[in-house]
């Protein structure tokens, strides 16, 4: 006999967000842990009219149709038979006990938070299992929303490819009293972050990203040199600098392309000097915020240049008074 269970958790989360906890892979297979350790699904992007195959390590499960999907919303499963090794088996006389059960995923939008509601038809054997597990697998989904990052990988490198073509609209025509403007000692004009910016190109972003990334047994990062502009910058022009800038950074992203990144690949990690064990997520997002942070700082350093000149107006003007 079949019956329908009914299971329910409140989420304060964007659904965007509660569905990437229920179908990235990555945390499907964290939730469905719960029931099988090693539970994953094979699928062609979980597309409506399509099959799923819900899967133990040994490969072994049930084969399963997608008959509605919309994304962030709803997805509904029609269960049709087992999966043996990875194939799918015929139907036979215990199979139709329960080919076409059903097995649904709604998010329904609260003022605050949202509802996950699931809805699964499962048999007399499983009903005592299903019941005390099911709501320890909504809660691990519930958890995971609170660990999944917003971070975008296409975002991060359109922000990215953007910088250089924003540096030199900022700075190219500027006079060498606009370009070696600093804040007084120890600080850093516009000259000294252009050939910071190029030295990260060179030794960080990319560098870090390959030892993360590559199968080796050493995770550790070189040192960065944050002064190292000083004595690289030697003799070389605004211009130079900038066009040096552009052309690795333009290399630097074509290259982190051809690595085709994917969400597990973010979870890597890697052994920051300082800072111990960081993600490649976390070393892609910094190299979005460096790039903001000395942005910001050319504009600062520059603004300071007319902190006396703008008068009473220094009042409003916050960015002269930083």
């Amino acid at each position: 006999m079949i019956h329908k269970l009914h299971f329910s958790i409140d989420i304060k989360a964007d659904t965007k967000l509660i569905w990437k906890a229920l179908w990235n892979d990555h945390y499907y297979r964290n939730w469905t842990g719960v029931f099988f350790e090693g539970s994953h699904a094979v699928t062609n992007n979980w597309e409506e009219g399509s099959i799923v195959h819900f899967l133990a390590p040994d490969k072994n499960g049930i084969y399963s149709n997608i008959e509605k999907h919309i994304p962030n919303k709803t997805i509904l499963f029609k269960h049709i038979g087992l999966v043996k090794e990875g194939k799918e088996i015929a139907i036979d006389d215990e199979t139709k006990k329960w080919t076409g059960a059903s097995e649904s995923y709604t998010l329904t939008e609260e003022k605050d938070y949202n509802i996950l509601t699931v809805e699964i038809d499962v048999l007399d054997e499983h009903l005592d299992f299903m019941k005390e597990t099911f709501p320890k697998a909504l809660e691990r989904i519930k958890s995971n929303c609170n660990s999944i990052s917003s971070f975008n990988l296409d975002e991060a490198v359109s922000l990215l490819s953007s910088t250089p073509t924003t540096l030199i609209s900022f700075l190219k025509d500027l006079p060498e009293n606009w370009i070696h403007q600093n804040e007084g000692e120890n600080t850093w004009s516009p000259f000294d972050i252009i050939g910071h910016l190029i030295h990260g190109e060179k030794t960080d972003w990319i560098p870090r990203t390959r030892i993360i990334l590559e199968n080796h047994s050493d995770k550790k990062f070189a040192p960065f040199d944050r002064f190292a502009q000083f004595e690289n910058s030697k003799g070389k022009t605004l211009h130079e600098l900038l066009m040096e800038f552009k052309k690795l950074r333009k290399e630097n992203l074509i290259f982190l392309k051809t690595l085709k990144i994917t969400e597990q690949d973010l979870l890597k990690e890697g052994i920051h000097p300082e800072f111990g064990t960081v993600t490649l997520q976390q070393l892609l997002a910094t190299w979005v915020t460096h790039d903001l942070g000395h942005i910001a700082q050319i504009a600062k350093v520059m603004a300071k240049k007319y902190k006396n000149e703008v008068g009473p107006w220094s009042a409003y003007i916050k960015i002269v008074n930083e």
